[in-house]
């Protein structure tokens, strides 16, 4: 199966576009040139004494991940120009968001002074640990509650599984915009698919192969709640939730209704659009939420139907001596292209790859009951079309 390769630089453009403040007690950039070449960002993150933080989560949105050394100190090499959101986190610590713009031939320094904020973890409840309200230091298994601000922030890049990817335990795999691959306690490979994807308790992985489409997984930002479950959760889930769990909850219709839109778009070519509407019956005892979205975007997958073209992409990704298996080349190119041989024949490929094109739609109807009881029923479908092949999934 060949997927979108896309760049994952985005922006969103949305009508509640929200915006995020940072609350650590001050920072300070400071930008050095160095000759030609990639901007390398460091730093130490110190507390109000003067002490140093180790094991700090450091993410340069879009780009790369890192943590602080028992020194406090940081350090992401390789950065591309352009101003990025840098995020700092960890737990009884008040998180630190700040645009950074960064240029090019020049090495970075932001220094981060935080403040102690303690977390009361009776006052967390979960729901995915045992199916039902607990509290988080009585759940009978690790798992973890993502950060309304940090769904607020990623949720309109249609990126599900950079949410959790900060998370301990847990493992993310990317190769595209939409291309992941989601696993704990270290058995992310290819073909590990043993992590259950569910919304409002719907399995969301496509019938017989197992495998997630992200792309078509909308997640609202209003009152969404995600948490992961990592590590075994067959008893209670079945077989395909052998590595984990990640329980999306979405908020009833009461809790957001009306009108929200947002546009997505980045490179190459990729642009993505999504609406939702709620409506509540004038009685309070229905509610009705429709959504739906449409993507598209050009792909960096290219078709291999020469053995020299398989050699020449691996040996620009730092792999000189990589061998494609037997026969050595694809006999179908991608979408859009054509070969000047007749099939099984070893030829390049002509033409430009077809773009990659995504629609999908959700409904949803509440019935609220007495005692705060509510009945939903819900239903989606999305398309799906790659230079590979289109498919089509309920």
């Amino acid at each position: 199966m060949f997927r979108s390769r896309t760049l994952c630089g985005l922006w969103t453009i949305g009508v509640a576009l929200l915006a995020v403040t940072p609350r650590a007690l001050h920072g300070a950039v400071v930008v050095q040139v160095e000759p030609a070449g990639t901007v390398t960002l460091s730093g130490r993150v110190t507390d109000r004494g003067g002490r140093p933080i180790a094991a700090l989560t450091v993410e340069l949105v879009g780009v790369a991940t890192t943590s602080t050394n028992a020194d406090g100190q940081y350090r992401i090499e390789r950065v591309p120009q352009g101003t990025f959101r840098l995020m700092f986190r960890r737990i009884g610590f008040r998180p630190h968001v700040v645009e950074l713009p960064l240029g090019g031939g020049s090495s970075a320094t932001h220094d981060v002074v935080f403040e102690l904020e303690p977390v009361r973890l009776a006052e967390v409840v979960v729901f995915a640990a045992s199916r039902s309200p607990e509290r988080l230091v009585d759940a009978p298994a690790a798992i973890s509650v993502v950060a309304p601000e940090r769904i607020r922030d990623l949720a309109p890049l249609g990126q599900t599984p950079l949410l959790v990817a900060d998370l301990p335990g847990v493992h993310v795999r990317q190769s595209g915009a939409f291309d992941f691959n989601l696993n704990t306690r270290g058995f992310n490979f290819t073909n590990n698919r043993r992590v259950l994807v569910l919304v409002d308790g719907r399995d969301t992985s496509v019938p017989l192969l197992g495998n997630q489409e992200w792309a078509d997984l909308a997640v609202l930002e209003d009152a969404t709640r995600v948490e992961m479950l990592k590590g075994p959760g067959s008893a209670l889930y079945g077989a395909n939730a052998f590595g984990g769990v990640l329980s999306i909850s979405t908020p009833a219709v009461r809790d957001a209704p009306g009108l929200r839109a947002s546009v997505t778009a980045g490179e190459p070519g990729t642009i993505r659009a999504d609406v939702r509407e709620g409506f509540v019956s004038a009685s309070h005892l229905w509610g009705v939420r429709v959504a739906g979205g449409a993507l598209q975007g050009n792909s960096f997958d290219r078709s291999r139907t020469d053995s020299i073209a398989f050699r020449e992409e691996y040996a620009a990704a730092g792999v000189p001596n990589a061998h494609a298996p037997p026969p050595g080349y694809e006999f179908v190119p991608l979408r859009g292209q054509t070969t000047g041989a007749r099939l099984g024949l070893s030829s390049p490929a002509r033409g430009d790859i077809d773009p990659v094109r995504l629609g999908y739609g959700m409904l949803r109807v509440d019935r609220y009951l007495p005692r705060d009881g509510t009945l939903t029923a819900e239903s989606d479908g999305a398309r799906r079309q790659t230079g590979a092949r289109c498919q089509a999934a309920a």
